[in-house]
């Protein structure tokens, strides 16, 4: 049976169109397995720990905001803050206030969520700069005095490993937690007192040191480039 020279012509201009197609889906299939480390938003919050002690803890005082960037399932992070404290001891008053700034970075496990809600893992290293004071009653054959030890301007750091998760709640607004796990200080080994609280870090002779933080949190998009 003859084939007819218009069906011949009618597959010869369809060939090229499925091949075209074709590669059309392979070269989507492709951008849609390559890994974009391009960041796509920041989010920016603050720690309400902090807020909720400050406001039922008598003598303490504790800031923190955070902010995160993501590069595919590798976030870039960073906390900073300021605390006071002011403690009764046995024969006097303790008080301390400082800032402090954590660094470090988060690997998120639920990579292919498409709101980017977050279970991490991750570490940080933390600095705190900082004053305190003891002021102390000592015991003579002339009576009581008072007297005082400060350190001024001490510097601390610390390490720092980390989980927890970050929700899309509605829009740009997200909460979520850190759990960490604070270890390693260091303090000078030669000061007039032997740092007690290390703002950011806590208590010197608790190690390991446990910490949470839970933030609210805006996302702000960054624009794509085309």
């Amino acid at each position: 049976m003859s084939v007819s020279i218009s069906k011949i012509i009618t597959a010869l201009l369809f060939i090229p169109a499925l091949v075209c197609t074709g590669q059309e889906k392979a070269v989507a299939e492709k951008k849609d397995s390559v890994i974009s480390f391009r960041p796509t938003g920041i989010r920016i919050g603050a720690d309400m720990i902090g807020v909720i002690k400050t406001g039922i803890t008598p003598g303490f005082s504790n800031q923190e905001i955070f902010a995160d960037m993501d590069f595919h399932r590798y976030y870039l992070v960073a906390e900073a803050g300021r605390s006071s404290r002011e403690l009764t001891i046995s024969n006097g008053a303790y008080t301390n206030s400082g800032t402090y700034l954590r660094l470090g970075a988060d690997v998120n496990f639920l990579v292919k969520d498409p709101d980017k809600n977050m279970f991490f893992l991750g570490f940080r290293y933390g600095r705190a700069i900082y004053d305190e004071q003891v002021v102390y009653l000592t015991e003579s054959e002339f009576g009581d005095r008072e007297k005082v030890a400060a350190n001024s301007g001490v510097s601390s750091g610390w390490l720092e490993l980390t989980t927890g998760l970050r929700i899309k709640v509605w829009k740009a607004f997200w909460m979520g937690y850190t759990g960490r796990i604070k270890f390693s200080p260091s303090t000078p080994e030669e000061s007039p007192v032997a740092p007690y609280d290390i703002p950011g870090y806590g208590l010197t002779f608790k190690q390991p040191w446990w910490g949470f933080s839970y933030y609210v949190m805006f996302r702000l998009p960054l624009k794509k480039s085309n």
